[in-house]
């Protein structure tokens, strides 16, 4: 079903009729679309959110319990600001596939959980292509990486990153994105508040960024950090020739124990998580 910003239910087959019936709408606002049933992902399902192109629209995608599940086999590219929530997603074994947000606000809310160990990366930009901003959001859920740029080469941010972790299980956290590409404009902003983190979190791209004029943020407070998790500033362990331009903050609680912190300009230890803002 497709709840529309007047409240009115309409109701379809697929999530292509849905995207379709909301692009031939003029209402603006949010739009829900809760599904009731099991559902697997198409191809025309994605194709309809490629080419979605209004305005001053936002989604929130769920489902009516939390036992739905969402198949997806494929990588989505989202045209709006949209929200995940009270589903299950089933990615099988995940094979690289993820989220793309394109620049647009990505919020994987609550009751989220994943029908296998194979969650869906988060993208906050594109796939060979620049945005203006990326924002993440993860309140629960299983992800194995978070880029706050792009996934391939020359798939940067020219403004502001920001992602916020509040709950779920998460592998790694890069600012930047998975393969070269140049970040520029604002600050990169990482802040852990809950959840938990296994692997890297650093305010670079992970393979070596063209440059990096970003200013990196990392605030850790309340995440549970795995017994190998790394704190990077503004590059990566396997980045060597980085050429990361910005400034690189740390803010840490001080009952942290971490296994590696580096690449800081400066590292600050906080008591209390009301020192800091977050979500």
């Amino acid at each position: 079903t497709v709840t529309k910003p007047d409240k009115k239910v309409l109701k379809f087959k697929t999530i292509q009729s849905a995207i379709n019936s909301v692009q031939s709408d003029d209402q603006q606002g949010e739009y829900t679309i809760t599904l009731c049933e099991n559902y697997t992902v198409t191809g025309h399902d994605v194709d309809s959110l490629i080419d979605f192109s209004r305005p001053n629209v936002n989604f929130v995608i769920k489902g009516l319990n939390q036992n739905i599940e969402l198949q997806v086999y494929n990588s989505i590219k989202l045209p709006v600001d949209t929200t995940f929530e009270n589903i299950k997603l089933d990615y099988g074994t995940n094979n690289g596939h993820g989220i793309y947000a394109r620049g647009h606000r990505l919020e994987m809310g609550q009751n989220i959980t994943m029908k296998s160990s194979g969650g869906p990366i988060l993208i906050g930009g594109d796939n060979g292509s620049i945005v203006n901003k990326s924002e993440i959001i993860v309140k629960s859920g299983t992800y194995p990486a978070i880029y706050g740029g792009g996934y391939l080469e020359d798939s940067g941010v020219n403004g502001t990153v920001e992602i916020g972790v509040s709950g779920g299980q998460i592998g790694d956290i890069y600012g930047g994105s998975m393969l070269a590409s140049r970040m520029s404009g604002g600050d990169i902003n990482i802040r852990l508040s809950g959840g938990s983190l296994t692997g890297i979190v650093s305010g670079g791209c992970k393979n070596s960024s063209k440059e990096n004029l970003s200013n990196v943020n990392i605030y850790l407070f309340g995440t549970e950090l795995g017994e190998n998790a790394k704190v990077y500033g503004g590059f990566a362990e396997n980045t060597e020739n980085t050429n990361f331009k910005g400034r690189s903050t740390i803010c840490v609680g001080q009952d942290y124990s971490v296994n590696t912190i580096a690449g800081f300009s400066t590292l600050k230890v906080f008591r209390e998580l009301g020192l800091m803002l977050f979500l």
